[in-house]
């Protein structure tokens, strides 16, 4: 039996994620001379937006490319199922020549629909804009444009105009394995996956499946000629196979192993000689005949990703500290474009009132620490905040920050930022992350009266059952978030007592010596039978437990 250890994305999914941190899906010129990426983040001093926008760079700054206001669905959803606005930018694609942007979007779907989201392009060009289905990517020279579709793909001829459907292999996964590399020929020819296979179609209609053991992505030269591909980690009952990045001749179907153990990223030059990659955290490049191969970054900058230009020569890469900086591949020497940035990922996370939670991010700390109650809304160099209100901060890394969530936080959403002292110096603000809270009572574990056994059958009638819950509400004495619980008298009991028909409260209040806003509740059942206990405090339904009693 095959089990492929690494996921294959679609190409929206590959696109969006290549890059982890504030900037994301780089693409460059011939020449290096500019890198265009997406970021959410807005430049200091501006009034831009926080969605995912095109920005254009080099060495002498940063500027806007590209923005499109946000707008929400209407709700409640329209009848039907229909394409909503564009709202959101997550990657690009540039001709050599820089005259030619593609600009990926998100769309939503409004309506009763199955779907949440759709990938469509921003096709810029001398003649205009134009709003495109599907995720477009160039050909070196300009002068095509292939569009992945949800099923199926075209070929554009942007001279002429012309639509040429593209012959995909039928597949449910639609089309994947399209990541930095060039995906287009100057001729049309394209490289892309489908059902785990890589295919290399024409602009003739030729369509050709090339005899590659798990790959997960490809790229292509301008001539057509070579073929760049990553495999997958992946194992089968008798052995573990390791990835490995592959030069293909097209002619002749003979291959070189470029580099063992895969790449994180890779890409390569218009003229199919040089390839470079990202492996564990550092810049290669190679020939693609297999010779050559040097480190052209060294240990004191991690990298995510990169891309490398047309001619060879340059390469862009994002950092795990939140910054780009610029390579000069030759010289094998790097310079700052955009200094560490803190940033949190800005995915809709949940997290519990009272209790501890992680935001992942970039350009956190340049160290990890962990902090000892009493806990400081600060650690190192980061403060971190909910809303306009500081927070305990348990543990700061460069790619996490762990807090407290203060028990009597707002139900709901919220925002969440880490302000980041020191470090380098972006031009971008930080970003916030985005944080809903429950403040609904849960039980947790249960123990029987001796500690020793959780609760998972019956339970004696008369016996003493310790109980752990969480959002049960204020105590007296009342504790400080970031600070331990009492654990001698006076302990902080509920500030409202806890009752519980057909049982004792012996106790009801936090945990002795938690940090967390964990309660604890000591309760005797005096009520034989399959039952729910259901406790209230202050009139209010607060703690509910489903036990079996028996005499």
């Amino acid at each position: 039996m095959l089990r492929s250890l690494l996921v294959l994305a679609a190409f929206s999914a590959t696109a969006a994620a290549q890059f982890p941190g504030p900037f994301r899906a780089l693409s460059t010129t011939y020449d290096g001379s500019l890198v265009y990426f997406t970021s959410d983040l807005k430049l200091k001093g501006t009034d831009q937006s926080r969605h995912g926008k095109i920005f254009v760079a080099d060495e002498n700054g940063v500027r806007l490319f590209r923005s499109r206001p946000k707008v929400i669905p209407p709700d409640p959803p329209i009848t039907g199922c229909n394409l909503g606005p564009y709202f959101d930018y997550f990657g690009t694609d540039v001709s050599g020549d820089g005259r030619v942007v593609a600009g990926y979007v998100f769309r939503s779907w409004t309506g009763y629909c199955t779907h949440y989201l759709a990938a469509a392009t921003d096709l810029i060009t001398p003649a205009g804009e134009t709003d495109t289905p599907g995720i477009v990517r160039l050909s070196p020279n300009g002068r095509y444009a292939f569009a992945a579709l949800e099923h199926g793909a075209t070929l554009t001829d942007l001279e002429t105009g012309a639509v040429t459907p593209v012959r995909v292999p039928a597949s449910p996964y639609g089309i994947g394995g399209i990541g930095v590399s060039r995906t287009v020929a100057n001729d049309g020819t394209a490289v892309f996956l489908v059902n785990w296979a890589l295919v290399i179609a024409r602009a003739n209609g030729d369509v050709e499946t090339v005899a590659a053991r798990f790959p997960a992505e490809g790229g292509i030269d301008a001539a057509a000629s070579t073929v760049v591909y990553a495999t997958a980690l992946a194992s089968t009952d008798s052995e573990i196979i390791p990835p490995r990045l592959v030069a293909l001749d097209v002619r002749s179907r003979t291959e070189v192993e470029l580099a063992k153990g895969g790449a994180d990223t890779f890409s390569m030059s218009d003229d199919g000689r040089r390839v470079a990659y990202v492996q564990a955290g550092r810049l290669y490049v190679v020939n693609t005949d297999g010779s050559g191969v040097r480190a052209v970054t060294d240990a004191t900058v991690k990298l995510t990703g990169a891309v490398l230009s047309g001619n060879g020569k340059v390469a862009y890469a994002t950092t795990g500290a939140g910054g780009l900086i610029k390579v000069d591949v030759e010289a094998a020497v790097w310079k700052e474009i955009i200094g560490p940035t803190p940033y949190l990922d800005p995915r809709l996370s949940v997290a519990d009132a009272g209790m501890a939670f992680t935001v992942i991010g970039t350009g956190l700390s340049d160290t990890f620490q962990r902090a000892s109650p009493p806990l400081n809304t600060w650690l190192g160099n980061v403060t971190m905040w909910i809303g306009e209100r500081k927070v305990p901060v348990l543990e700061v890394a460069p790619d996490h920050v762990r807090f407290l969530v203060p028990w009597d936080v707002p139900a709901g959403p919220n925002t969440v930022f880490a302000e980041v002292s020191g470090g380098g110096h972006s031009m971008f603000e930080g970003s916030t992350g985005a944080l809903t809270i429950s403040t609904t009572p849960r039980t947790g574990a249960i123990f029987h009266e001796d500690w020793q056994r959780t609760y998972t059958g019956p339970v004696r009638a008369g016996e003493i059952l310790h109980v752990y819950a969480i959002g049960l509400g204020p105590v007296l004495p009342e504790v400080p978030a970031g600070q331990l619980a009492p654990s001698a008298e006076p302990l902080a009991r509920l500030a409202q007592p806890l009752v519980c028909p057909d049982a004792d409260v012996l106790y009801a209040g936090l945990a002795p010596g938690a940090l967390e806003r964990v309660y604890q509740v000591d309760i005797r059942l005096n009520r034989t039978g399959y039952h729910l206990f259901q406790c209230t405090s202050g009139g209010k339904p607060s703690l509910a437990l489903t036990l079996n009693v028996v005499p």
